[in-house]
């Protein structure tokens, strides 16, 4: 996986705690498409913190799914800058190295998700 992260400009991923922490880990910009299923809907809460962050771009897996994920390609295809103000975004999340990230996530989605709650 290594490798392919590194060929990549984006990644298109699930939003799972995992992911989350190779992808911030890296810094990679990516495309999440949070699975439906996922228990309490974790997968969107993850999701959301590298959205805000600007590192990411959530596309729901629903009716539109495959015009959503050309339309959200075409742009950062066309728009280079999409990239680096992805990249960027990850100093937002302030986390050191990949030993903090899973913690340091699972705080960020905590604090989103009962700030959110009501």
């Amino acid at each position: 996986m290594d490798q392919i992260y590194a060929a990549a400009d984006i990644v298109l991923a699930r939003a799972g705690a995992s992911t989350l922490a190779e992808l911030i880990y890296l810094k990679k910009p990516a495309f999440l498409v949070p699975l439906p299923s996922s228990a309490a809907g974790h997968q969107l809460f993850n999701a959301k913190i590298l959205a805000e962050a600007g590192t990411g771009k959530i596309i729901l897996q629903k009716e539109n799914f495959r015009k959503t994920l050309e339309t959200a390609m075409l742009e950062f295809v066309k728009n280079p800058s999409i990239k680096d103000k992805m990249k960027e975004g990850y100093k937002k999340l302030e986390i050191a190295n990949m030993l903090e990230s899973s913690g340091k996530i699972a705080d960020k989605i905590e604090r989103w998700r009962l700030k959110n709650e009501n």
